[in-house]
This record gives C-alpha cells, structure tokens and sequence, in this order.
C-alpha cells in the first residue's frame, strides 16, 4: 500500500471546515522506507520522528554538519508507521537525494524519489492532516497525482502564498538558500521543527548551544506593505488581525499593477537607510512579504513607542509591448506571528 494513500486517508487528523484542493507543484516527494527507516530518519532530521504518530506528520529540517539549514521539510508517516513520505521544495530534491545518500551507510533504508505522488493543501481544512507549522494553514496531504486530477478545485497556488505569508511561514529557496541561515532565525524553534531533547542528529551541537545562548537576534517577520508610511496599520493591529482579513485588507492597500519584489532585495531604515535586513517571499497581489531582519531594529523597544517603518525599493512594468521597468519605493511594517510571540517575549525581546 502507498505511503500516500495511507498518510491522506480518512483515518487522520483532520482540520474542522471543508474545502477544495490547491496542488502545490513546488513541492516533490521523497519515499523512505525498509527496516532501518525511521531510525535513520531520527539521525538526520531535526525533528523527533519517533514522536511522530501513523498516519501523521510534523515540520522538520536537514542541517549541515555545521548546523546551517540545508532543507526545510514535511515528514509524513503512514497509516501502519513502517513508511514516511518527505515533502520537500522542487529545487532541493536532487541535493536531498545525495545527503540522504550520504548518511545511508549500511541503514536498511530505501530513498526513492516519488514521481506519482504530489502534495496538495486545502486551506480551508478537512482534508489531509492539520498542517503541523500553524492550523490556520488548513490541511496538507501526499496523493498519487492521477487521484488527484478531479480534486484540485481549490484556491490558486496563489492564496497558499499569500496565507504562508500572513501567517509568517517560510520555506526553503523562497526565504533562505541552503547553508546559509540558522534554523531558529528560521522560526524553526518555535514551529516544533527542532527537537532538543531526541539525542544527536546532524546539526544538533550547534542548536544546542544556540538554544543555551538565548536570544536570536536574527528572525524571519511577515511585513505589511504600502505605497506610503501613512497607510501602514500599526504592528498591533497587523498582530491582532485574521489571515483572510492581511489578505484582503493588504490587497486593497497595495493597489500597484505590474510591481514585482524580488528575493534579497534589501530593507533599510525609512528615516536613516540603514540596512536591518533582507526580503524573502512576497506576495504583491496581498500587500505582505518576508524578510530575515534584525529584530532590536525593527521591533520598539518598549510598548508605548512606534514600531520602526521600513524601506524597500520595488520595480514595477510599464504597460506596452517594449515595457522596461522602473524602481518604486514601498514602505513596510514588521510583525510578530502568533506563534513567534511568546518565544519573544521570553528571550527578552518583546
């Protein structure tokens, strides 16, 4: 039986609500099984995969011997716990087939690339498993992609971004390239993804002593974005608003056709140009991106002050058939996702 049709049937948790399918063609996947899987898997994932229950799943990353991300993931288990799925970027695959080749060595463990298989969310819940970052992402499950054909009737890949984003989300290629961030500036402390108390797996000396310096100064923040500083909500309303409402209420405010933010674009200071960080994901069409900053710059440092505005400078297409492009500056605000907050507050740092 497939690890697929076990780990999205019925027989797992699912989120309350209904709704169609988006195929997250971005993702591929990897089949892990034979006798030594999972405990090959508990040596070089960062999550406890032992912990993981049949028919679940959980959030996870691969470091680098150095314990810089090299991969962030979804490890899916199936029904009767003898195999695993592994959802990852499109871009990463080729590079995780050789780690995981790497750290075989005599494991009884078969790695496979699943052609058949796609990954699929449905935001609006009841379908899959409660996607284990944050549940107000709605559901997320592996299917054979022929079964899925008369399924995806659901939001445009599109509305994925864009609720990852208000949500505060990142992923690998889109917000972080390979062996450069650490993973709790990543959030992946906060999201579950990163066990500290499983034993050793690659990387884990230096969580370990990250974990015991305390604060990081360094965090990836969902940004709100407009035309002008004087449209920007405040990071307490931003923080005290739904993921539909960022959504629509970010639409409306950044009403620039043809704007486009790329990845690594800086982001300084509005009233001193000092660079405080680096853009990640965004998603124009809903007024939010990404971006990796350094939070004593970008965060008040007590409650009665203004939260810092940013710049970022964007290009927009002009209409016509020989368009060229013209730079556009945008004013930002970063805030705190739910899920980040109490982190925050006992490093100090909220």
């Amino acid at each position: 039986m497939s690890v697929t049709s076990d780990v999205a049937a019925s027989d797992v948790a699912a989120v309350a609500g209904g709704g169609g399918r988006t195929l997250l063609s971005h993702r591929k996947v990897v089949e892990v099984f034979d006798r030594d899987a999972e405990e090959f898997l508990q040596g070089v994932a960062t999550v406890d995969v032992e912990a993981i229950v049949p028919g679940g799943a959980a959030y996870s990353a691969i470091l680098s011997s150095k314990g810089r991300m090299l991969f962030d993931l979804f490890v899916f288990r199936s029904s009767d716990g003898s195999r695993f799925a592994l959802d990852v970027a499109s871009e990463s695959l080729p590079a995780l087939l050789r780690v995981l080749a790497r750290y075989k060595l005599r494991a009884k463990v078969s790695i496979a690339e699943a052609d058949e298989l796609g990954v699929y969310a449905a935001l609006s819940g009841g379908d899959g498993v409660v996607d284990p970052r944050d549940p107000r992402m709605g559901g997320r499950g592996i299917a054979e992609l022929d079964a899925l054909d008369g399924t995806i009737d659901g939001a445009e890949p599109a509305a994925y971004l864009a609720h990852r984003v208000a949500l505060g989300l990142p992923e690998t290629w889109a917000d972080f390239p390979p062996n450069k961030a650490l993973a709790p500036e990543m959030s992946l402390d906060a999201l579950s993804a990163l066990s500290l108390t499983k034993g050793c797996y690659v990387g884990q000396e230096l969580i370990a002593r990250t974990h015991a310096r305390g604060a990081i100064r360094k965090r990836i923040l969902p940004l709100a974005l407009a035309p002008s500083p004087d449209t920007l909500p405040t990071r307490a309303q931003l923080e005290a608003t739904s993921p539909n409402e960022l959504v629509a209420t970010g639409a409306a405010r950044l009403d620039l056709p043809r704007l486009h933010l790329a990845p690594d674009t800086r982001i300084t200071l509005a009233d001193s140009s000092k660079a405080v960080g680096r853009v990640g994901s965004a998603s124009i069409d809903s007024g939010m991106a990404l971006g990796l900053l350094r939070l004593r710059n970008v965060l008040a440092s007590n409650a009665d002050a203004a939260d810092p505005v940013l710049h970022i400078r964007a290009l927009q297409t002009a209409p016509g058939a020989d368009a060229g492009e013209r730079s556009v500056d945008l004013f930002a605000r970063a805030f705190v996702p739910r899920f980040l907050r109490q982190a925050l507050v006992t490093d100090g740092q909220l």
